[in-house]
């Protein structure tokens, strides 16, 4: 018979056989959502840079062993004039943006190859994020 016990029962047995289907596809979508992006730190980066400062001076304004780093957003590479670049760095295709920067901080040569910066990176992603959210302060400390 089909009266309301036989219904609960079917329904009972409805819900306990997609529970797993559910709860597959709720753990699959959980794992597909992507870990937030890191909130740059502007002040953890002015720590890092402290091991910037012999080249490229206090302010990020450049001295003879480093280029400014004032403005260096949406700035071709090896592009400051009367800084003698690498070679590598005067043919690199690059148009400097937070996340090339970034990454060229954590691994100058291997984002350019040949070029000539002594540094050899800082160790992590979030670590190079953080240097170039305080130089876009000092870049807006210089504008005022």
């Amino acid at each position: 018979m089909t009266g309301p016990i036989g219904h609960r029962s079917a329904s009972r047995a409805k819900a306990a056989a997609t529970g797993p289907l559910v709860a597959a596809a709720l753990s699959i979508a959980a794992q597909s959502i992507a870990a937030p992006a890191h909130a740059a730190d502007a002040d953890h980066g002015a720590t890092l840079f402290g091991q910037c400062v012999a080249c490229h001076g206090e302010r990020g304004a450049g001295t003879d062993r480093g280029p400014s780093l004032i403005g260096v957003i949406g700035r071709p590479a090896g592009r400051v004039p009367g800084f003698p670049y690498s070679r590598a760095m005067q043919q690199s295709p690059i148009v400097w943006n937070d996340d090339k920067l970034s990454d060229y901080l954590v691994d100058p040569q291997q984002v350019v190859p040949g070029n000539r910066m002594p540094f050899a990176g800082f160790e992590t992603k979030d670590d190079g994020l953080d240097v170039v959210a305080y130089i876009k302060r000092l870049e807006t400390k210089v504008s005022k």
